[in-house]
């Protein structure tokens, strides 16, 4: 996942400290997590809403 992640960074404009490792964390268990509430009947709307918030953590 870091290598997939540090293909993409230059074209993202990320918060200052937002590391490369963190990131692909974040990633990752974001897939994770969707994985699974996906799985057990979760709204759509509700998954997308979670990873966008948790994506702007990491925005500018």
């Amino acid at each position: 996942m870091p290598r997939a992640v540090d293909a993409r960074r230059r074209s993202w404009s990320t918060r200052r400290g937002a590391g490369l490792e963190g990131a692909a964390g974040l990633l990752a268990l974001l897939a994770y997590g969707v994985n699974l509430r996906s799985r057990t009947g979760a709204d759509p709307a509700v998954l997308e809403a979670t990873v966008t918030g948790a994506l702007a953590l990491y925005a500018k």
